[in-house]
């Protein structure tokens, strides 16, 4: 859980200031370090840059995947004010509260450029804080979670060639324990009459999950400023998203997708979303046609 003193204490550890990023290469081990130690890392900057300076460096720290049908290694997180039932829907192109969750990759970078005139504050809760909490509160619903969910094939990636495909919350490899939700897609699968509606055991652990990662003593809460680069190990962490309003300047973050090779092997339930289970492989985003 987090400790507000012990995080004031040790921020240093994760957290980074600076006016000019110059040594890229010091900058990554440090990255690196408490990305696996932290499972996020905020780097405060002064630096503004346009989305073809955001994605050049963020391939200093890996390769970036695709994140649209289109092929877009860079991803303008803004409201489209799409309806939730329109074919473009995403949940990050709207302005709406945000379910804790995970992306298809291993890291995500998020850098701000600007923030909303009210709301959209970052969450993020360690997945093995709520492994924990479950196994001590309601061990049959941690149980449910290891098992199989039905997901329905994202609307931003036709090209991946299964339409449904199952995935636990939670699984092991020899590396330790990954995590991946997506409740839009489960609830995608959910509604589709070809496929088995979610148990009841299935939407009290989902629901008893998230209502988990709401509790303040398991989560962490930052209003990134413009200029920030925040780091987030996708595989140890969830992350969601207060709801938000504009002004004349909408909110405005570059995300970008990132495959690292100091990567853990993921379990092989992981195969049919991220392509390989590998560790330090090519893996996540979305498929290309």
């Amino acid at each position: 859980m987090w400790d507000a003193q012990k995080y004031s204490e040790n921020k240093s550890s994760w957290f980074y200031e600076c006016d000019h990023i110059s040594d890229v290469d010091s900058l990554d081990e440090l990255i690196q370090k408490s990305l696996q130690d932290c499972g996020i890392f905020l780097l405060r900057s002064s630096e503004k840059m346009t989305s073809e300076e955001t994605l050049k460096f963020a391939k200093n720290f890996g390769r970036p995947m695709n994140q649209s049908p289109e092929e877009a290694y860079i991803f303008e997180v803004k409201n489209e004010g799409f309806d939730p039932n329109h074919p473009k829907f995403r949940g990050p192109s709207s302005n709406m509260q945000l379910t804790f969750h995970t992306d298809r990759c291993d890291i995500i970078l998020f850098h701000c450029i600007r923030q909303a005139s009210e709301g959209g504050i970052n969450q993020f809760v360690h997945a093995e804080t709520v492994y924990e909490v479950l196994k001590k509160e309601d061990p049959e619903a941690l149980k449910t979670l290891e098992s199989n969910f039905s997901y329905k094939r994202h609307n931003a990636d036709p090209a991946h060639p299964f339409t449904t495909y199952e995935l636990p919350v939670f699984d092991f490899s020899k590396d330790g324990m990954a995590t991946t939700l997506m409740t839009y897609l489960i609830e995608k699968a959910n509604t589709d009459p070809d496929l088995p509606d979610l148990s009841k055991e299935q939407g009290h652990a989902l629901d008893t999950l998230q209502e988990i990662c709401k509790r303040p003593e398991n989560q962490l809460k930052m209003r990134l400023q413009p200029g920030d680069f925040l780091f987030l190990n996708n595989i140890k962490m969830l992350h969601s998203r207060t709801a938000f309003k504009d002004n004349s300047e909408p909110r405005l973050y570059y995300r970008v997708w990132l495959s690292v090779p100091w990567s853990q092997e993921l379990p092989s339930s992981f195969k049919n979303l991220f392509g390989s289970v590998d560790a330090g492989a090519n893996r996540g985003g979305f498929r290309k046609f």
